[in-house]
C-alpha cells in the first residue's frame, strides 16, 4: 500500500511539475525572442492554458513511469560492482527513453489534435538528444546515491527543469491551430454546430442565403442613385 501511494504521489508531483515547466517555457517564448516558437504569430502570441494542462496530463504518466521503472531496474540489474551497476542502469534507462519520450510526444499530439507521425518526425530527435544530455547526470547521481524508495520522487523534481526544455522542443513542432480553438477537434465541432439549426426556434443560420440577401440589398442601394440621375436627365 505504501508503494502504491508513493507511485501515485510521484505522478501527482510530476503532473504539477510539468504544468509549471510548460508555464515557464511559454513565458520564455513570449518574452524572449531567442526562445520564441517558430510557429507563433501575432494573433496567437499569448499564454495558452490548455497547452499547460495537456502537458501536465502527460506528466502524470511520466511520474508514475519513472517511479515504477526505477524499482524495476533495482530488481533486475544487480551486478557485483556498484559502479558498473550504476553505469548499466543509466545505459538501459537512456535506451528505454526512446519509448518513454515517444509516448509523451504522441500523447500531447493526440490531446492537441495534431498529427502524431508529423510530431514524431519533426521533434523526436532533437528532444531525445537534449533529454539524454540532461538526464544522464541525473541518472548517475540518482542510481549511485539516492535510496530506491526515493529515486522516483527525486527524478520527478529533477525533471521540473527538464520539463521546461521538453515543452519548448515539443510544442515548437505542434501547430498553433492545434493549441487554440482552431484545432481539428474544435473545428469539426464548430462546423457541425453551424450546420445544424434547431427546429422551431426561428433562428436563421448565417449561411449562403443570408449572405445573398445582403448582396441584393447592397445592389439595390447602388442602383438607387443611378435611377434618380436618369430621372433628372432630359
Amino acid at each position: 500500500m505504501v508503494v502504491v501511494l508513493q507511485i501515485l504521489s510521484s505522478g501527482v508531483l510530476s503532473g504539477a511539475g510539468f504544468f509549471v515547466g510548460d508555464a515557464v517555457s511559454q513565458f520564455m517564448e513570449l518574452h524572449c525572442n531567442a526562445c520564441r516558437r517558430k510557429t507563433d504569430n501575432e494573433e496567437t502570441n499569448e499564454y495558452v492554458l490548455r497547452r499547460s494542462l495537456r502537458f501536465s496530463v502527460s506528466g502524470l504518466f511520466a511520474g508514475m513511469y519513472q517511479d515504477l521503472w526505477c524499482r524495476a531496474m533495482d530488481d533486475l540489474v544487480r551486478l557485483r560492482s556498484p559502479g558498473w551497476t550504476v553505469v548499466v542502469k543509466t545505459a538501459i534507462d537512456q535506451a528505454a527513453n526512446v519509448v518513454y519520450l515517444g509516448i509523451l510526444e504522441g500523447l500531447n499530439a493526440v490531446m492537441a489534435g495534431d498529427d502524431v507521425v508529423k510530431v514524431w518526425r519533426s521533434a523526436f530527435c532533437n528532444m531525445y538528444w537534449a533529454y539524454v544530455l540532461m538526464d544522464v547526470p541525473v541518472d548517475l547521481f540518482v542510481f549511485a546515491v539516492v535510496d530506491i524508495q526515493w529515486q522516483g520522487v527525486f527524478q520527478v523534481f529533477a525533471e521540473l527543469c527538464i520539463a521546461v526544455v521538453m515543452s519548448h522542443l515539443l510544442f515548437e513542432h505542434v501547430s498553433v491551430d492545434a493549441l487554440t480553438d482552431g484545432s481539428a477537434l474544435c473545428e469539426c465541432s464548430r462546423r457541425s454546430s453551424q450546420a445544424w439549426v434547431p427546429h422551431g426556434e426561428g433562428k436563421e443560420e448565417a449561411g449562403p442565403m443570408h449572405r445573398n440577401k445582403e448582396d441584393v440589398a447592397q445592389q439595390l442601394q447602388q442602383q438607387q442613385p443611378e435611377q434618380q440621375q436618369q430621372q433628372h436627365d432630359p
